[in-house]
C-alpha cells in the first residue's frame, strides 16, 4: 500500500486508504473483520519504518472467537521524552 500512495498527497492518501478499507466487506459478526485487521496490518507493514521494525506492529487474537477476530497493534518509537501514547483498537 505504501507504494500506491506515497507520491500522493495527504488527502489524497486519506482518501485512498478509506476508499481501501470501505472496499472490503466488514459487517459485524462476519469474517470481513479479520479481512479489514488483515488489511490493516499489511498497509502498516507496507510502511518503511515498519519494514525497518517489523516487531513494532502484532496482532491479538481474542480469545475463544469462532471468526478468529483480532486486534492490531503498532508502535511508533518518538523522538522526544514525551509521556503521551496514543491507542487505536480495530
Amino acid at each position: 500500500m505504501y507504494n500506491k500512495i506515497s507520491h500522493m498527497t495527504m488527502s489524497e492518501k486519506v482518501e485512498a486508504l478509506t476508499r481501501s478499507l470501505v472496499n472490503i466487506k466488514s459487517i459485524n459478526g462476519t469474517s470481513g473483520e479479520v479481512e479489514v485487521a488483515n488489511f490493516i496490518k499489511e498497509t502498516l507493514l507496507s510502511f518503511p519504518y515498519f519494514q525497518q521494525h517489523p516487531s513494532q506492529v502484532w496482532e491479538q487474537p481474542i480469545p475463544n472467537d469462532p471468526l478468529g477476530r483480532k486486534n492490531i497493534f503498532a508502535f511508533v518509537k518518538g523522538n522526544s521524552d514525551s509521556q503521551e501514547t496514543l491507542s487505536r483498537n480495530t
